[in-house]
């Protein structure tokens, strides 16, 4: 009887294992690897710094004549002989190529740009109560800008500057002169302009000369 039971148990247990749910292996996830694009910000070069240069000391002579002016002039451009200049203002009787032009002061609203490439002038009179600039704009060389600091007026003065080629040697020689130069293809003009009362005080055409060394 004891076998007979013994006997059971071992077959229920056999069923009992046979009847158990074999568990299914859960399949490992394995990581792929994905192309991430990383925008990277083009770098920027920074603009460059334009900046108007002063490269003149203002000065406060006296030039209440012709004769003077030139004086000043000849001493501050000595290797131009303006002592021996055609001064258009007394040229008499005028040449055909050298006739004295139109000064015309334009009020406007701002001073133009600066533009990359070109360089630009600032000069102030002895008081800082007016300032000077002079640059070259793509097709354009021949205006000068007279900028009132008192009453904030700016003004482009025309002179009969040709347009081809720079301007230099922008220099206050007293409080309402201003002197500039352009050196144009055969000749060289110097010009002095009186801005209080809008007219020059000097115009002089020269080629220039060769300094002889003093001994």
């Amino acid at each position: 009887m004891k076998v007979k039971l013994i006997f059971a148990v071992l077959f229920g247990a056999i069923i009992l294992i046979a009847c158990t749910t074999t568990p299914i292996p859960t399949p490992t996830l394995q990581a792929i690897p994905t192309k991430t694009s990383i925008v990277i910000p083009p770098t920027t070069k920074p603009e460059p710094t334009i900046i108007w240069i002063i490269k003149a000391t203002p000065l406060n002579l006296s030039s209440g004549k012709s004769n003077q002016i030139i004086s000043i002039l000849d001493q501050l451009h000595p290797y131009l002989c303006l002592k021996k200049a055609y001064n258009l203002l007394t040229l008499t009787p005028p040449a055909l190529e050298m006739r004295l032009p139109p000064l015309k002061f334009t009020e406007i609203a701002a001073l133009p740009e600066p533009k990359p490439g070109y360089e630009y002038q600032r000069a102030e009179n002895f008081d800082k109560s007016r300032t000077a600039f002079a640059g070259c704009q793509p097709g354009d060389c021949s205006k000068l800008y007279i900028v009132d600091n008192k009453i904030g007026e700016i003004y482009a003065v025309n002179f009969g500057a040709t347009t081809d080629r720079p301007l230099d040697w922008l220099q206050w020689i007293n409080r309402d002169t201003v002197t500039i130069t352009q050196q144009g293809h055969l000749w060289i003009n110097t010009v002095a302009i009186n801005v209080e009362k809008q007219q020059f005080e000097y115009y002089g055409m020269t080629t220039g000369c060769t300094l002889t060394p003093n001994p």
